[in-house]
């Protein structure tokens, strides 16, 4: 969603004259699309700002802003520990960006825009970072609250986009040549549950399903207590749907699910599983994984390892509890030490690459359709691609290649890519 959201700014800002510098030394304007979802990502963001001062120091005339997560979560106070900020600007308020430019420039000073979350308008000058793939939001916000995310008060509670108006956008989209389309929502198949009807993700889905000339649909990022039979039978009967979804687990243990109040049991997320390699068996499940969540003792974090060797993720983000202000979970008891959860993240990391080679092992001498993105920044004369399963795959090929779709076999895998040649 912030890949999105920095796509829109940079629209927006294209739009009012500016052009991207390359480096930040050559920049009149530096702003800074920030995440507040774990404290490493905020402390990445001062960091950033404190090197900004010393460019500021030399060219007085530069103005830095603050957007995104942290703009909310801090406010005003981002101006009271950085000086040399000039603007802040909250997730819900992107529109605001030219506005704000021009009162700096008539003068004012330490402008904040955030506050009460609202439907983002639709953006048609969205800066994309490629022609092949586009993020469409279908949501925004969260209003599940679970126990350690600080998305619900930063992002507001879920707003979901009338249906006409996505497909028109996707159908857009796809008539300037983009052949994926990602939705994105917090809680993605959640979708329509704020908009007092029948639709829902599924129903969505079956209308994108049929729009001439998109090749590939995605979705991230759903969440298991919103998995039901219609969503997977739409994703096995949708042509487009590619066969890949992204369930954030985060536990083995129920007694930590039960304090992150995720909504589901250790058992329910395993019919779950059990549901989508049924219905859909070539497809990839790749997953989300908090280690050292308050509480959590040596026997719940083994019951997380027993559980993703169970299930066999293709691949996970791995994480250690950050406490974040305002969540639940931040003033709970038994909180872990950092060298525990260090501990524990390096061996969840140790199982899981290795259930991810094997995996990717398992492929060799598969046939799959690869959509060409691009070349191989590191070897010329090769290209990369993705399956429809989500995985990265390098092969011989020529850049007029990209755009197209290969039919590709496997010849080796690793864990992070694999390696292919056209059929």
């Amino acid at each position: 969603m912030n890949e999105y959201d920095s796509e829109v700014m940079a629209g927006i800002l294209k739009r009012e004259g500016y052009a991207l510098a390359k480096v930040a030394e050559e920049a009149e304007l530096v702003l800074l699309n920030t995440c507040s979802v774990r404290q490493h990502a905020e402390d990445k963001v001062f960091s950033k700002l404190g090197e900004l001062k010393r460019l500021k120091d030399k060219q007085p005339e530069m103005k830095i802003g603050v957007a995104g997560c942290l703009a909310e979560r801090m406010k005003e106070e981002l101006f009271v520990q950085i000086p040399h900020l000039d603007f802040i600007l909250g997730p819900s308020h992107i529109k605001n960006l030219p506005e704000i430019l021009k009162n700096i420039e008539d003068g004012k000073k330490k402008i904040a825009v955030t506050g009460e979350a609202q439907l983002p308008q639709v953006e048609k000058e969205v800066l994309r970072q490629n022609n092949l793939s586009a993020y469409l939001p279908i949501t925004f916000g969260c209003s599940h609250f679970c126990s350690y995310c600080i998305v619900p008060y930063v992002r507001g509670g879920q707003r979901s986009k009338g249906m006409e108006v996505i497909l028109k956008e996707a159908e857009e989209l796809t008539k300037r040549g983009y052949k994926e389309i990602i939705l994105l929502g917090q809680q993605v198949n959640a979708y329509g549950q704020d908009l007092g009807n029948q639709i829902n993700l599924a129903f969505l889905l079956r209308e994108l399903d049929v729009i001439e000339g998109l090749e590939r649909i995605r979705f991230i990022t759903a969440h298991p207590s919103k998995i039901d039979n219609g969503l997977i039978e739409a994703m096995s009967e949708c042509q487009r749907v590619c066969e890949h979804i992204h369930l954030p687990l985060q536990s083995g243990s129920d007694e930590v699910l039960g304090r992150m109040e995720r909504g589901y049991t250790r058992d329910e997320y395993l019919e779950i599983i059990k549901k989508l390699r049924q219905t859909i068996p070539e497809i990839s499940i790749t997953t989300d994984i908090i280690v050292g969540f308050p509480g959590e003792n040596s026997t719940d974090f083994e019951a997380t390892l027993e559980l993703i060797s169970q299930i066999r993720f293709d691949g996970a983000f791995m994480f250690k509890y950050s406490p974040r202000p305002e969540t639940k979970a931040a003033t709970l008891p038994n909180q872990i030490e950092e060298e525990v959860k260090r501990e524990r993240l390096s061996r969840l990391i140790e199982v899981q690459n290795r259930i991810t080679k094997e995996k990717n092992r398992e492929l060799v001498g598969q046939k799959e359709e690869v959509l060409v993105t691009s070349s191989n920044p590191k070897i010329p004369t090769e290209i990369m691609g993705k399956t429809r399963t989500n995985k990265v795959v390098f092969l011989e090929g020529s850049q007029d290649l990209v755009g197209e779709l290969l039919e590709v076999e496997i010849i080796s895998s690793s864990t992070w890519h694999l390696k292919g040649k056209k059929r």
